[in-house]
């Protein structure tokens, strides 16, 4: 196959592009689902971009990855380092960085966001009326982030998000204090899927299909950065297996999980020391036949209460808390692309794809992609593959003990150009 054609430009402050780096050494870039990703490249000493990515020379400055043409990799300049090896003669500038997926890091949802200090007397909780999932994600960074932040100084220069899908199932009204931005959108991006069924006695009879949930990014789109939501894709067609001679190498391990029973604690209450406690308990369980015992763990409801608050929001609380605890299983491949299976054509990040092993076969996303290009050996292409609730672990997906039916995390990596 031919090798994938690589184009680092180079930005300023404004996001204009104002070079393009030519001269790299090694260059290794990492996109991350619902994660910062981050970069590095090394670029000879003497190289005539290297002034522009000084952040002496280029402050606030940072670099777009194109691949074939298509975008691959945005985000900002950090550090460098310079380096000189007598061996060869030459000095060497390291350049490092993160994607920009890391602005959503810097900021707190407010419980009232048009005041400075982010509260007013009687606004603990910033509110949003129940809606789709996406559009709940969407609130959070207008009213935070965004160009469109009532706060000026919380404005981030030149971000917009693209049109609202209104996708994901409709949450009750949710409540947000202090959360880092980040971490709220990834927990409303993980929710559990609009078919996931609890019974009365709090056991859950149905996991829910972990396809819905929702991706995140934010990308340069011409001269500024843009939050996108998407959804993820089944690729249905896309299978690695030694059979089909698509693998070169591949390990895994599975464990037990680390919790089959949750107490939900939610509202709030003084007891006779003046110490607040949980007003409400709420119990919910999953079988596991792999397990035979039970293991018990405790989780916080926050602000939820049983008397106002809908059944399902209490659940959901439940639901996330035994599915972090679910049994797990690992794995490892090599894999090899083929002119019938193509990275940036026929999957990428978060696209569900196929792994099938002696006894094992799990279907999962791609949680990571890292990029890494040298002048000698061309380009490679590493995916990690794991579930939505953890980058490198997987849940079971039920009751069953059949290792063929649990989901799976694995790691592998596609030679271009062999």
């Amino acid at each position: 196959m031919a090798q994938a054609v690589i184009s680092v430009r180079i930005r300023d402050k404004d996001y204009r592009l104002i070079g393009e780096a030519t001269n790299y050494i090694s260059l290794t870039a990492t996109i991350r689902f619902n994660e910062v990703g981050e970069w590095s490249m090394d670029v000879p000493g003497e190289a005539p971009e290297v002034k522009l990515l000084l952040l002496s020379e280029n402050p606030a400055g940072g670099i777009v990855i194109y691949r074939d043409d298509r975008l691959f990799f945005s985000g900002p300049i950090w550090a460098h380092t310079w380096t000189m090896d007598a061996t060869t003669g030459y000095p060497v500038l390291t350049v490092a960085g993160g994607c920009d997926n890391v602005v959503l890091t810097k900021r707190l949802v407010y419980p009232d966001p048009e005041q400075r200090t982010g509260v007013t007397p009687g606004s603990n909780y910033y509110q949003v009326a129940s809606t789709d999932t996406e559009s709940i994600m969407r609130d959070l960074v207008a009213k935070n982030l965004a160009v469109t932040a009532p706060l000026v100084d919380r404005r981030f220069p030149g971000l917009t998000q693209d049109a609202n899908g209104h996708r994901g199932r409709v949450q009750p009204a949710s409540t947000f204090r202090f959360d880092r931005l980040d971490e709220a959108l990834k927990r409303y991006a993980q929710l559990a899927p609009s078919d996931a069924a609890v019974d009365s006695q709090g056991t859950i009879t149905n996991p829910g299909d972990e396809t819905q949930i929702l991706g995140y990014r934010v990308l340069q789109i011409g001269q500024g950065l843009q939050f996108q939501v998407y959804p993820l894709t089944v690729q249905r067609h896309v299978r690695f297996s030694f059979d089909l001679a698509n693998l070169s190498k591949a390990d895994y391990v599975t464990q037990g999980p680390t919790a089959t029973f949750a107490v939900v604690g939610s509202g709030g209450q003084a007891d006779s020391t003046g110490k607040n406690i949980a007003a409400d308990i709420s119990v919910f369980s999953r079988a596991d036949e792999s397990y035979p015992g039970r293991s018990e763990i405790y989780t916080d409801g926050g602000s939820l209460e049983a008397a106002t608050d809908t059944t399902t929001a209490i659940n959901q609380v439940g639901l996330n808390a035994l599915s972090d605890g679910a049994g797990q299983v690992s794995a490892s491949v090599v894999a090899i692309d083929t002119n019938r299976m193509v990275y940036g054509v026929d999957y990428d990040l978060g696209d569900y794809v196929s792994v099938e092993l002696p006894f094992l076969s799990f279907t999962s996303p791609i949680r990571s992609v890292t990029l890494t290009h040298t002048g000698g050996d061309g380009e490679r292409v590493e995916l990690g593959i794991g579930t939505a609730k953890g980058q490198y672990s997987a849940k079971a997906t039920g009751t069953s003990a059949k290792v063929a039916e649990l989901s799976g995390f694995a790691r592998f990596k596609a030679i271009f150009g062999g």
